[in-house]
């Protein structure tokens, strides 16, 4: 995969902290900026996912009405209460 730059503004606190922190990891901002990126990168794909599959399941008729499932929830919640007395 071929690597590209991208300049990003930052105010001066937020470079100070990546210095800091990259410092103290042993290496460059410019290193853990790369990773801080690919990080949150991989966290938004991974709830975007998430949030898509919970899509998918209401196109396909796939849901539980709300009034179900509070009585589950009620009746889970009365059972350990029993188990707690």
């Amino acid at each position: 995969m071929r690597a590209r730059a991208i300049t990003a503004e930052l105010d001066d606190a937020t470079v100070a902290l990546v210095d800091s922190i990259a410092a103290a990891r042993g290496i460059t901002s410019e290193a853990f900026a790369a990773f801080a990126i690919r990080d949150a990168v991989a966290r938004e794909a991974a709830s975007d996912g998430f949030v898509q599959l919970g899509i998918d399941q209401v196109e396909r008729g796939d849901i539980v009405d709300h009034d179900e499932v509070m009585r589950a929830l009620e009746a889970m919640i009365a059972r350990h209460r029993a188990r707690c007395d």
